[in-house]
This record gives C-alpha cells, structure tokens and sequence, in this order.
C-alpha cells in the first residue's frame, strides 16, 4: 500500500520547488523516502477549489510505502510541507491526498480555516454551497470539520 500528499505550487516558482526539494533530499537522506516523488504541470483551472484555480502549477508529489520501517508517514510528509508549504505561500495540498492534522504549523502557515481561505479565494462561497446540498452535515465527518472550520 502507497500514500501520496500533493503540494500544488505557481508554475513561475518551478525552479525553487526543486533547489528547495534538492536541499532537503541533500541534508536528510530520509526525506528520500524509499519510493519517489513526481513532478508534473497542471493548467489553470476555473473550478473553485482545484488546487490549479487561476493560475499554472507545478505539482510535488511524493509516496510513502506503508511498510516502510524507517520513520513515520507524518515526519515523512512533514518534511515536505515544510520545505514547500512554508516557503511558498502559493502552495495548495491536494483534497485527497495526506494532509497535516488541522492546527499544524509550517513556517507562518497553520493548517485549517485560515489556510483554505487564503489558499482558495472561493472559499466562503464554495462553504455556503456545500451548507446548501449537505445542511444535516451527513457527508462531514470530524476530520474535514476541523479542517474546514465548521
């Protein structure tokens, strides 16, 4: 079994997504992992919360093997996100991919409320549709309650 987190970045930063990523591969031979990470590009999107709304992207994708017996899936991660989400205030993780607990820190950036609507300039819109088509919170589990600050 393989986890993967993806941290969306402003296609204009693409050279420093890599030195950042090379330096911390460079002092940290675990950051490596035992699996990989790719690299691609994504066009701008128009849907409100793509990861690539209004802008290019270059995405970072690393895997965690689940059966790795070396360091843990959130140090693992969290050596992403803080090479990556607290150096480029660009940075969108991916919906489905692994997320830091909500109230986690990185740099100057908390992840919760806060992060998503900065990150998601149709953030309060999108809360008030999703309020509309799931008023009884059936579809809200306490995970994405914290995260969404609901």
């Amino acid at each position: 079994r393989v986890q993967m987190a993806e941290v969306w970045i402003d296609l204009g930063e693409s050279q420093g997504v890599i030195d950042a990523l090379k330096g911390m591969w460079g002092k940290d031979f675990r950051s490596c992992g035992n699996f990989g990470c790719q690299f691609y590009s994504a066009k701008a999107s128009k849907f409100w919360m793509s990861m690539s709304y209004g802008r290019n992207v270059i995405r970072a994708d690393p895997f965690w093997f689940e059966y790795n017996q070396m360091g843990d899936i959130n140090d693992f991660f969290g050596s992403y996100w803080t090479t990556l989400v607290a150096k480029f205030p660009s940075a969108r993780l991916h919906w489905a991919g692994h997320w830091p607990a909500p109230g986690t820190q990185y740099g100057t950036t908390t992840i919760g409320a806060d992060y998503c609507r900065k990150s998601y300039p149709q953030f309060q819109a999108w809360l008030q549709k999703r309020s509309a088509f799931d008023p009884s919170n059936v579809f809200l589990s306490d995970y994405w309650a914290g995260l969404l600050g609901l």
